[in-house]
């Protein structure tokens, strides 16, 4: 008797853990079952692929020279996309389809020192950007609320000098703009905004905005 009451319950305990067992797939015999297993396999594939590079990660070239020798042109690297927040895709892929945009929440908020990679957005003066999907790698200087200054092409931020990687590459200049810093107060037309007498050598200090910073506009700055 209570052999049978043991089997019965052992056969009800493989009863109730059924739903945790793997349920066996048919394995596809027919030429037309292999060939929609495979596209099957296929759309789901490029299903994560997609999810992968929108949101969690992606590989971006480096294409320019400004951080060597931490970073070389050419390089491969892997970027982080969710750290900052992952952004929804533009565009449905291989169509011009726009979507809604949504951001998806931070982990943390980029810091100085800090290497990001952003798309580049075009030139102040461009409607649209002329190069449209180019990844650009840079070194981040300064967050909201801080205040960054050039003199004689060293970096301030916070009226302290900025930190300098031991292996910067320095440019090595052959003409006299590059070898003599540009005089303070001397404008460059090239430099925004204008009117401020400021040239890439001696700039600012110029604030980084901040949530809750005010910027009045008068007719200086409405034509920036």
């Amino acid at each position: 008797m209570s052999n049978e009451k043991k089997e019965i319950k052992t056969e009800s305990e493989k009863k109730s853990f059924k739903f945790w067992h793997k349920k066996e797939r048919k394995k596809p015999v027919t030429f037309s079952e292999k060939v929609i297993e495979f596209f099957r396999q296929l759309l789901f594939a490029g299903i994560a692929a997609f999810f992968i590079i929108t949101f969690i990660i992606q590989n971006t070239r480096i294409p320019t020279g400004s951080m060597e020798n931490t970073i070389l042109v050419g390089d491969f690297v892997l970027v982080n996309k969710f750290i900052y927040g992952s952004s929804s895709p533009k565009y449905i892929p291989f169509t011009e389809i726009e979507l809604p945009f949504f951001r998806l929440p931070a982990l943390w908020e980029p810091e100085a020192t800090d290497i990001v990679v952003f798309e580049y957005p075009g030139d102040r003066d461009q409607l649209v950007a002329t190069e449209l999907g180019v990844n650009y790698v840079k070194r981040c200087i300064g967050t909201p609320g801080d205040t960054i200054e050039i003199k004689n092409k060293v970096v301030f931020v916070n009226g302290k000098e900025f930190w300098k990687p031991t292996h910067i590459k320095y440019y090595k200049g052959r003409t006299g703009s590059y070898l003599k810093p540009a005089p303070k107060g001397v404008a460059d037309a090239r430099i925004f905004p204008k009117g401020t007498h400021w040239n890439e050598d001696n700039y600012g200090p110029l604030v980084v905005p901040k949530k809750g910073s005010t910027i009045p506009l008068n007719k200086y700055n409405v034509e920036q």
